[in-house]
């Protein structure tokens, strides 16, 4: 419990520490079977960072028809279900919502360093030259176009670790793709939201551990599915049921795999 609240006062001492430097910004659209399968593509994201931190989020369509600096400055920490902020090189801190509730947790998750290796094949995005790597995460395998021409180790959702921005990634099975459709880079003109810096006050919110909240989730899916079986009616016997995860972006985990005998 001490080590956990240390870490959270590091976390907002840093955010409010490094809160003036100058932003740059992503935005992102994701598309591929998951957006097809909710009804709405693309969703955009956004991604918002300096050199010390970053912060991934998505929001309501309706915002995303705003300008980017209102955007940002009228971010609501309470609307969509991305919120991700990367604070150093071994942990992310992610905001989300408590199964059958409305209650937000703020969850630390650690750093995964991926292993990503370096393939031959490039192309141009908005402008920028893009080298293709590929990895694997939580279950999926990934495939990223980055440029070392924007010297920053971000990409998109919890996709980084190469020498330069991600500007592509594809999931193998296409069922998420990420493709940036608009850059800034070094804005005066950008602020990291107040709701975010108020989100972390450590006199307002409780951190878990991510592992903690992946498991409170999974038993709400099984729930979920197992109704959903139920209500099909004696005597239907379906054959190749989806595991529980199949659409989630993140698909397995390691802790996970420890307990299969």
């Amino acid at each position: 419990m001490i080590k956990m609240r240390f870490i959270y006062i590091c976390i907002f001492v840093f955010f409010n520490f490094f809160y003036s430097q100058k932003l740059s910004f992503i935005q992102y659209e994701v598309t591929g079977d998951y957006s097809n399968t909710i009804g709405v593509s693309p969703i955009n994201e956004f991604l918002i960072f300096d050199n010390y931190k970053s912060f991934y989020f998505n929001t309501s369509i309706d915002n995303n028809e705003k300008k980017i600096e209102e955007l940002i400055s009228q971010y609501d920490i309470n609307v969509g279900n991305v919120k991700i902020l990367n604070y150093n090189q071994n942990e992310f801190v992610q905001v989300v919502t408590k199964p059958k509730s409305s209650k937000q947790l703020l969850c630390l998750d650690s750093y995964e360093k991926l292993d990503w290796e370096i393939l031959k094949e490039s192309k141009k995005i908005l402008g920028y030259n893009c080298n293709l790597a590929k990895t694997k995460f939580r279950g999926r395998e990934y495939f990223a176009y980055f440029t070392t021409e924007l010297p920053f180790s971000y990409g998109p959702w919890k996709i980084n670790g190469l020498p330069g921005i991600v500007l592509n990634v594809y999931e193998k099975e296409k069922i998420y793709e990420y493709t940036a459709v608009k850059v800034i880079i070094n804005s005066e003109k950008l602020s990291f939201p107040d709701s975010i810096l108020d989100f972390v006050d450590i006199n307002k919110k409780e951190i878990i551990p991510y592992k903690d909240y992946i498991d409170m989730h999974n038993l709400f899916l099984k729930e979920m599915r197992d109704k959903q079986l139920a209500s099909m009616g004696k005597g239907i016997v379906l054959t190749n049921v989806p595991d529980i995860r199949s659409m989630m972006r993140e698909k397995s985990f390691e802790w996970e795999e420890t307990k299969k005998p």
